[in-house]
């Protein structure tokens, strides 16, 4: 190990080793060529020193940084400490609280490591002294370089060229009771809660692992195209938030694309950008994105800047095709260009990112944050549409997301016309106010009884109203 003062270093210089700061973070990799944005940004840190060395074992052998048993740490305990792990991956940051996905990183790589310099000093000051993460490799750069690789044409979705096949669903096609969509929903939450934990842990993840995620929702929705959305809407986990949004929106953002023709390149290209949309996340401390408290300018820059984080955490993922990483970027933008990071709008927007938009809106408003309750389905709905009306929404999403889940979103609770009260399980693209309702009988122990409400034996039935 080597220790190097700031001012000695020289653009040109090539690192022999990687390079890490005090508190353990890897900053750049071996065989790097220093810059002069590199040392412009390690002189504005609030150090004057940084480490050539192997690993951040080095620095604890050096009596720089010192082990943290991870047993020790529990979920909901506050930090003094902040957190590295062997990989050099900032994962907490001190006066901040450990997080139960901080938890599972550190388990990925088994060694944590602090380094407490913040020790008596107050929530402020350790926040505006003490940056958990420097960044040499500026994540603009890449955006920067990523829309410059994808001319105009490129972000737009090749509609009508082979769109997906999907085969007609009778509402009598065999399809899971409640038991079994809550173990299929779980399953894959679980998974894409372990690949997180990689990505925050600084290990590569295969872009195949995340496309056989997807690629099994692909198959369901080619065979139930009507249901396919009840995976995204009901039986919701909020314990595992962050992966069950991803999850949900993806389900939603596919249903929808569908309905778009989009061909099926395209339609698994928007699942993988919901999957990965809220990486940088990860990053933020749930007190904030969480909702609940009153938040600072420092706090919604760090909301602002979650799409930047997941651009840089999609480094992790190997070869992922660049029009997922820009919708990746972009997902927070809005065609009035009142959206972030960039306040893009139209046109200027990859389709991909104005359809997960759509997506991922009505999937918060469904789920239940510290501050208010969850939306019910149709009030989501409602609220996407007065934003449609406000020029917020990219329209045809809109329309492709009721055709696929229905103006009555699938999950919704509703009162029929002959006044009997039911459940929607299923949409009807062609007469969006025409879904497949479930009616329980008095017998608890007896099936629902399904009806299809746009079945000409049932003409005579509609939906009067949405139900809380």
């Amino acid at each position: 190990m080597k220790q190097v003062r700031i001012a000695e270093l020289q653009p040109g210089m090539v690192l022999d080793l990687p390079m890490y700061s005090p508190w353990g973070q890897k900053l750049l990799d071996a065989g790097v060529k220093l810059t002069q944005s590199h040392i412009a940004t390690l002189r504005r840190a609030n150090t004057s020193e940084i480490f050539m060395a192997r690993c951040p074992q080095e620095l604890e052998e050096a009596g720089m940084l010192r082990r943290v048993d991870r047993r020790s740490l529990k979920a909901g305990q506050r930090s003094d400490l902040r957190l590295v792990n062997g990989t050099g991956q900032v994962l907490v940051e001190p006066g901040e609280e450990i997080e139960e996905h901080h938890i599972e990183a550190m388990a990925v790589d088994q060694r944590v490591y602090g380094e407490d310099r913040a020790t008596g000093t107050d929530d402020l000051t350790r926040r505006r002294n003490y940056p958990g993460r420097l960044k040499l490799t500026n994540p603009r750069d890449m955006v920067v370089e990523l829309e410059r690789s994808l001319p105009l044409s490129a972000r737009r979705a090749p509609a009508h060229a082979h769109p997906m096949e999907m085969r007609k669903e009778s509402i009598a096609s065999p399809w899971p009771d409640r038991q079994g969509l809550v173990a299929f929903r779980q399953g894959h939450i679980w998974a894409v809660r372990r690949l997180y934990a990689r990505i925050e842990a600084g290990r590569c993840v295969p872009i195949e692992c995340l496309g056989a995620i997807v690629d099994e929702l692909l198959d369901v929705l080619g065979e139930f195209p009507r249901r396919f959305c009840q995976l995204g809407i009901r039986f919701r986990h909020e314990h595992d938030h962050l992966p069950d949004h991803a999850f949900a929106a993806a389900v939603l953002a596919m249903a929808a694309a569908r309905q778009m023709n989009w061909d099926e390149q395209s339609i698994r290209a928007v699942g993988l950008a919901a999957l990965t949309m809220d990486l940088g996340m990860l990053r933020v401390p749930r007190r904030i994105h969480h909702g609940g408290t009153e938040l600072d300018t420092m706090d919604i820059r760090r909301i602002h800047e979650h799409p930047l984080e997941s651009i840089e955490m999609l480094q992790q993922v190997l070869t992922v095709p660049p029009i997922v990483k820009l919708a990746v970027y972009q997902h927070h933008e809005r065609e009035d260009a009142s959206g972030y990071p960039m306040k893009r709008h139209t046109e200027s927007i990859c389709d991909l990112a104005r359809l997960l938009a759509v997506a991922d809106a009505f999937t918060a408003m469904t789920e239940r944050r510290s501050h208010r309750e969850a939306r019910q389905p149709y009030a989501a709905m409602r609220e996407i549409l007065d934003g449609a009306t406000r020029g917020e929404y990219w329209k045809p999403a809109i329309k492709a997301m009721i055709q696929a889940a229905g103006l009555f979103p699938v999950g919704s609770r509703v009162r029929l016309s002959d006044g009997r009260a039911a459940s929607v399980v299923a949409a009807n693209a062609q007469r969006i106010d025409k879904p497949v309702v479930e009616i329980k009988r008095e017998d608890p122990d007896a099936e629902p009884v399904l009806i299809d409400l746009s079945d000409p034996d049932h003409h005579q039935v509609s939906v009067a109203e949405a139900l809380n």
